[in-house]
């Protein structure tokens, strides 16, 4: 009887590991999923316009009627979302054509986009002082961006946010791990900053997710 049990509670334990197992590699495909979106149509319309919903609603505490300053605003599907919740925005691209499907956008209030380097324009405008700057860079970018913002406005106090990629499609993974999310918990870490992650439906279908994060900073004068 006793080994009748022993034998009982061997087959329970092994049962568990593959269970166990089995959920690791169900976790590990998701994963593998999230970071390599291959599913995406080519365009990834409903993934960018879902991915700037989220973001600004995780953001609204920080840029509700607030004036915040867009630095790169790329194709102004974020700075369009933005525009719902701010007093007035201030776009900063080099790109012309990125400046101009911006501003072809309906925004919901002031918008002012500019074709010049961001540092360049704050530098020449002294007089305009943004309480809140987003921007999304390469995690290599992360902290020169943020010494850079400080340099001309961290007099300031502006709070500082900074988009998370946590996919292949947005930002280079490394052993399974997002390369601005590692940067951003060092930044994290040394500027007692705020990291918020979040999913969003990535299709039409809303049956595959997409991820991403913010990195808020506040108070570095």
């Amino acid at each position: 009887r006793h080994i009748k049990r022993i034998k009982m509670k061997t087959k329970e334990l092994l049962d568990d590991i593959e269970k166990a197992q089995f959920v690791k590699e169900q976790i590990s495909q998701q994963r593998a999923s999230l970071q390599s979106l291959d599913y995406l149509p080519q365009d990834g319309l409903i993934y960018h316009q879902n991915r700037a919903k989220e973001s600004v609603k995780a953001a609204e505490d920080l840029v509700k009627d607030k004036f915040l300053c867009h630095i790169g605003c790329h194709t102004g599907v974020m700075t369009q979302e933005f525009s719902k919740k701010c007093k007035s925005i201030l776009a900063l691209d080099i790109e012309e054509h990125h400046c101009k499907e911006t501003l072809d956008r309906k925004h919901s209030c002031p918008i002012d986009v500019k074709k010049m380097d961001a540092i360049k324009y704050l530098q020449e405008n002294p007089d305009v002082n943004p309480e809140v700057f987003y921007m999304w860079m390469n995690y290599k970018a992360m902290q020169p961006w943020i010494d850079k913002v400080m340099d001309v406005r961290g007099h300031t106090n502006p709070t500082i946010i900074l988009g998370i990629g946590l996919q292949r499609v947005v930002s280079p993974v490394k052993d399974g791990k997002s390369l601005q999310l590692e940067q951003a918990k060092k930044l994290k870490q040394k500027y007692s900053g705020n990291i918020k992650l979040f999913s969003f439906s990535a299709t039409k279908a809303k049956a595959k997710l997409g991820a991403f994060g913010l990195l808020t900073l506040k108070g570095l004068k």
